[in-house]
C-alpha cells in the first residue's frame, strides 16, 4: 500500500444523534484498489461548544498526521467551520501535508439524498474499495465502523435504528476520489465505462 492516505469526513450534525465518521483509505498500485485502513468513528463533534478544550480536535488532527493523509474532503452539511478548524489544528501540531476541500450536501424530496448517493455508488464501492475481514486485527473504532456499515439497510432509510454515517462516508469517498476522477478520465482520454468499473 502507498504510505499516503485519503480521507472523507461525514460531519456530525447539530442533533447529536449521528457519528463523526472519518475513514482513511490507502491506494494499492498493484491491484489498483483502495484499502480502508482505519477511521475515527465517534458520536462527537468539533467546535467551541461541544469541544471546548479542543481534545477531540487534537485527536482528529493527530490521526490525520499519523495516517499521512494528503487529502481530506469535508462534508459541509452545517453552518460550522469544520474545515478551518481541521486546517488550524493540523498546523498547530506541525502537519501541513494535507489538502482540505469541501463538498456541500443537502436533502431533496421524499427520498433522502444520502440513500440515493449510497445506492448510486454501490457498484463503484464494490469494485474499488477493499474492507478488512471480520478476523482482522483492527482498531475498536474501525470494527464498530464496519459493524454499522454491514448492518445498514437501504430500505429502512434514515432512522436512528439504521445509522448511515459509515456507509455514507465511504460512498462520498468513492464519489469524490474515485468515481469523479475516473469520470473525468472518461471525458478527457476516451476510456469506456466498462473499462473503468468492469461492468
Amino acid at each position: 500500500l502507498n504510505e499516503e492516505s485519503i480521507a472523507m469526513l461525514d460531519n456530525t450534525r447539530t442533533n447529536g444523534n449521528d457519528f463523526f465518521a472519518l475513514p482513511f483509505c490507502k491506494y494499492n498500485p498493484d491491484d489498483k484498489k483502495y484499502y480502508l485502513v482505519d477511521c475515527i468513528f465517534e458520536q462527537k463533534s468539533l467546535g467551541l461548544v461541544s469541544d471546548k478544550h479542543g481534545k477531540f480536535k487534537k485527536k482528529v488532527c493527530r490521526m490525520i498526521a499519523q495516517m499521512n493523509c494528503i487529502e481530506c474532503c469535508v462534508e459541509n452539511n452545517t453552518s460550522n467551520t469544520t474545515t478551518l478548524v481541521l486546517k488550524e489544528g493540523c498546523e498547530e501540531i506541525g502537519y501541513r501535508a494535507c489538502k482540505f476541500r469541501e463538498r456541500t450536501t443537502s436533502r431533496s424530496g421524499k427520498v433522502s439524498s444520502k440513500v440515493v448517493r449510497i445506492l448510486n455508488m454501490e457498484d463503484a464501492i464494490k469494485d474499488n474499495i477493499c474492507f478488512p475481514s471480520k478476523k482482522a486485527n483492527v482498531s475498536p473504532q474501525l470494527r464498530l465502523f464496519m459493524q454499522y456499515f454491514t448492518n445498514w439497510n437501504s430500505k429502512q432509510g434514515q432512522k436512528k435504528s439504521n445509522p448511515d454515517d459509515s456507509v455514507d462516508s465511504i460512498a462520498m469517498l468513492t464519489e469524490e476520489f474515485i468515481y469523479k476522477q475516473k469520470t473525468m478520465a472518461t471525458v478527457n482520454f476516451g476510456f469506456s465505462k466498462s473499462e473503468l468499473f468492469g461492468l
